[in-house]
């Protein structure tokens, strides 16, 4: 009897041990160590870790907006800036020969400017921006003038005038070239 209590001893041990090596492997956290450097090496990281360049905390609380809803993508060095996706746009084009930018203001308070950089691409290539949004529109074909599309923006000049289509469900608005 003394023997089979002594086995389910060693099984549980054995389970525990087991379970806290399983749980100490999913942590962050260096496992227990018998020195303190092991302890102040898993501490400075956890610093470094908090460290996040105010562009990743659009609500300027100090957490890093993705902390918010668990998205935080850990291949990502939180302590650089955000990267524009403006100027992305802009660099994945950056061997093509381009026009513009051209500003464009509009008959409608609600979105008064526009710029726009043509690139030669096949189809043609029109990167639209408006404030700190950009679309990437590709040239369509039209009866007469110059036309581009995206799913949500879309730009078509004919005869100095330019037709702009900004997000969806937003009507059409006229622009012209700025001076």
């Amino acid at each position: 009897m003394r023997n089979l209590s002594r086995h389910r001893t060693a099984a549980v041990i054995t389970s525990l041990i087991t379970l806290l090596s399983a749980c100490s492997k999913e942590t962050t956290e260096t496992q227990i160590a018998p020195s303190s450097a092991s302890i102040s090496v898993a501490a400075s990281s956890s610093v470094a870790a908090k460290i996040m360049h105010p562009s990743w905390d659009a609500d300027q609380n100090g957490v890093n907006d993705c902390e918010n809803d668990g998205s935080c993508d850990h291949n990502v060095d939180y302590s650089q800036p955000r990267p524009d996706p403006v100027a992305a746009l802009h660099q994945r084009f950056a061997a093509n020969s381009k026009r513009g930018p051209f500003v464009f203001t509009c008959a409608s308070d609600a979105a008064p400017t526009f710029t726009a950089t043509f690139y030669a691409t096949e189809p043609g290539t029109l990167i639209l921006e408006h404030g700190q949004n950009a679309a990437e529109l590709l040239q369509a074909p039209a009866a007469s003038g110059s036309k581009y599309e995206g799913p949500d923006a879309s730009f078509w000049e004919h005869q100095g005038e330019v037709r702009i289509r900004w997000g969806t469900g937003l009507t059409e608005l006229i622009c012209k070239t700025a001076d």
